[in-house]
């Protein structure tokens, strides 16, 4: 179990400390830290390439060695190449969480219960 979580999420999102809150009540015993990265939210979806690269090399290079790296937002699974790459120029070896896919299929799942 990680000792530290880096979670990266919309403002909003990290305002409300939802991941620390629901980590707490799970029991997971490490530090968490939300921070809200809408600047890169923002880039996203616009497709401004320039500012996405700017964005997640500041980003990749606050996450503490050695914490799990929490994707709070389903944007961030659009870039999630450039994270590869900055971490890699940065060598980075965090765990990456991105609840993208898993949300994807837990929709899919849903639509076929219904289908039932």
């Amino acid at each position: 179990q990680p000792t530290s979580i880096y979670v990266i999420a919309s403002n909003f999102t990290a305002n409300t400390h939802v991941y620390s809150r629901s980590l707490q009540l799970a029991k997971v015993d490490a530090e968490v830290t939300e921070h809200g990265e809408q600047t890169l939210i923002n880039a996203i979806e616009a497709d401004d390439i320039e500012l996405i690269q700017k964005e997640v090399s500041r980003i990749v290079s606050k996450v503490p060695e050695g914490a799990l790296f929490l994707w709070g937002c389903t944007h961030f699974s659009l870039v999630k190449n450039v994270f590869n790459e900055e971490m890699n120029k940065q060598n980075k070896m965090n765990l990456v969480v991105d609840p993208a896919l898993e949300l994807a299929n837990i929709v899919i799942l849903r639509l076929q219960n219904l289908q039932n």
